[in-house]
């Protein structure tokens, strides 16, 4: 190995020096282990809060979709329940008497005026509207 050594022009000394230094026990000091601990403590800590932020903002838009989907339950509900209300005769009547004027047979309407005047209501005799003919018909 010295051959080799003084070949390439290696001082044997310097290289006994190196392999010393290289093969020695180093001893680390407990101050190194108190701030490795204590960068990994803080490391830790960070990421703890940060996860702690996240889940909160994460619980925030959950309650919020969450609501969200109840009322668009209620608001499906309700209109499942018109769609079976329109189904049925009592909307077929209520939408020909509101919306068409159409009375059934022996009924009187009575429409209000949108004039006031100042004769007493009872002098004014109700109008009659003859079976199936709308108001505005006569």
């Amino acid at each position: 190995m010295q051959n080799v050594l003084e070949c390439i022009g290696i001082d044997t000394l310097k290289w006994e020096a190196w392999c010393r230094r290289l093969t020695r026990k180093r001893t680390v000091k407990p101050r190194f282990w108190l701030m490795l601990m204590g960068i990994l403590l803080v490391v830790f800590l960070g990421v703890y809060v940060s996860q702690t932020s996240y889940m909160n903002h994460q619980d925030d838009q959950i309650a919020q979709l969450q609501q969200q989907r109840d009322d668009a339950a209620n608001e499906n509900a309700e209109l499942e329940r018109k769609i079976n209300f329109s189904k049925t005769d009592a909307y077929v009547e209520r939408v020909a008497r509101e919306e068409f004027g159409l009375i059934k047979p022996g009924e009187i309407r009575f429409v209000a005026g949108a004039e006031t005047s100042t004769q007493p209501a009872a002098t004014t005799p109700p109008t009659e509207v003859a079976e199936g003919v709308p108001d505005n018909a006569q």
